[in-house]
């Protein structure tokens, strides 16, 4: 059913990052105002034209509407005010809860991530808010030299947690966005000129690429035992399932054993992304209802994100990924071990948290287990950094061995999830040590017989 007050619409096409023309669409009202516009996420007409169908049968036009007149007569009240205030305190607003841009997104149930505010409020007050100009020049007075000036100011002050220490290429770019958003948002409505961003100049980016994880050393993963669920020795005797307390030595540094056990959670976690393909918040938001262990398939609907909760996978994301029989045999014990503890209902997380079971296990105790993991195998703290080897990296794998394995892009683009073919060819781009051992076999000129997996 079509929500009115929506009377047309029209495609047209914006390049991404990859350079990939994408197809929006904007969508009219009566008296050819837009009410709203959407990136289709596809490149090609026919997928497009089911995206807009969906988009016609699920949007509320008339709410959108509603809001939109909202925002500009709000806006309107605000004009004089804003355009008066200094860029400090416009920056300021501008993220605050209080300000039009996040109350927009909130309103037409799009709220901006606590977590992406929290990192922004964090680089304004660091880096931005700190430069003198901005505290005494009003926002109708912003220009291009003044910005540029600013940039040159950062550049030369550095990172404020380590003085001296020049600022990174992703460092530079995550603070061009907290005042980029902001003038972009108040040129759009006649507050300042139109600054042209493209010309501030950016560190050069030093690229590191992720490591991939080897097959023998996902399959000493799988090798590694478990800790058997275990009582407390004092207290409410709770049965608890996660590592027992390991001794210290003098100077408070815990005993690591290779053959100590695991906690089923974090070997769980760590097979997931290169089983399934899972970003780190999809991880953290399966839930048992998500898993059908006799079908051997896993759905993507959720993705938890911190301060937030569970929300919809990155980018609507949605998917559903057959299990990997080595993969089947850890679910099927940790669902056991959920079982044990009451922590099995549908809606209960896979990856729980014994001690608040509204929440899955924290980011801090599955970075840990990740750590433990791989030195629970042989990896040293100075291999895993020198490999750069993090749990996203295993996302990486998972698109690298599909590529490899000869599937078609676009089958392997659907377990993946990635929106583009693009993203995926950067995700897939690894040479493995399986691959590079294969071509070396060739060079030689001894096929390898060893075949390709998944």
């Amino acid at each position: 059913m079509i929500h009115r007050p929506v009377v047309s619409f029209e495609p047209f096409r914006r390049a991404n990052a990859a350079g990939e023309r994408i197809i929006y669409v904007r969508f009219f009202d009566e008296a050819g105002a837009v009410i709203a516009t959407r990136s289709t996420g596809c490149t090609e007409a026919k997928a497009a034209s089911f995206e807009i169908s969906r988009l016609l049968a699920e949007l509320d036009f008339a709410e959108l509407a509603a809001a939109r007149t909202a925002r500009k007569a709000h806006a309107a009240a605000y004009d004089t005010g804003l355009g008066d205030l200094t860029l400090a305190a416009f920056f300021r607003w501008y993220w605050s809860e209080e300000g039009l841009y996040v109350k927009d997104r909130r309103e037409t149930s799009r709220a901006l991530a606590s977590d992406y505010l929290r990192v922004n409020h964090h680089y304004l007050e660091a880096y931005v808010l700190p430069y003198p100009a901005f505290t005494t020049i009003p926002l109708r007075q912003a220009s291009f030299l003044l910005v540029d000036g600013f940039f040159r100011w950062a550049r030369k002050r550095g990172r404020t947690s380590e003085p001296g220490t020049p600022l990174s290429r992703d460092m530079f770019e995550a603070i061009r966005n907290v005042i980029r958003g902001p003038l972009n948002w108040a040129a759009a409505r006649g507050l300042c000129k139109k600054i042209d961003f493209k010309g501030i100049v950016l560190p050069e980016r030093v690229e590191r690429e992720r490591g991939i994880i080897s097959d023998d050393e996902i399959h000493r993963l799988l090798a590694l035992p478990v800790q058997q669920l275990w009582r407390e020795a004092s207290g409410e005797n709770k049965l608890r399932a996660d590592v027992k307390p390991r001794p210290r030595r003098a100077g408070g540094e815990k005993v690591e054993k290779g053959s100590e056990p695991v906690d089923i959670r974090m070997k769980a976690f760590v097979l997931m992304g290169p089983y399934l393909g899972f970003r780190r918040g999809e991880e953290r938001g399966l839930r048992w209802r998500s898993v059908d262990l006799k079908s051997g398939l896993v759905k993507v609907e959720n993705n938890y994100v911190r301060g937030d909760g569970d929300k919809r996978p990155k980018a609507d994301s949605f998917g559903i990924i057959p299990i990997a029989p080595e993969l089947e045999v850890v679910l099927w014990e940790l669902k056991e071990f959920a079982k044990a503890l009451g922590l099995d209902s549908p809606d209960d997380y896979v990856l729980f948290n014994p001690r608040d079971t509204a929440k899955p296990a924290s980011e801090k105790t599955l970075r840990r287990g990740w750590d433990r993991s791989l030195r629970m195998i042989g990896i040293s703290e100075d291999e895993r950094k020198r490999r750069n080897l993090v749990p996203h990296g295993t996302r990486h794998r998972f698109a690298t061995k599909l590529v490899e394995a000869g599937i078609d892009p676009r089958i392997a683009q659907r377990f993946t999830r990635h929106k583009t073919l693009a993203m995926l060819a950067r995700y897939s781009d690894h040479i493995s040590t399986e691959t590079m051992a294969q071509a070396m076999e060739a060079i030689r000129g001894r096929p390898s017989s060893r075949p390709h997996s998944v």
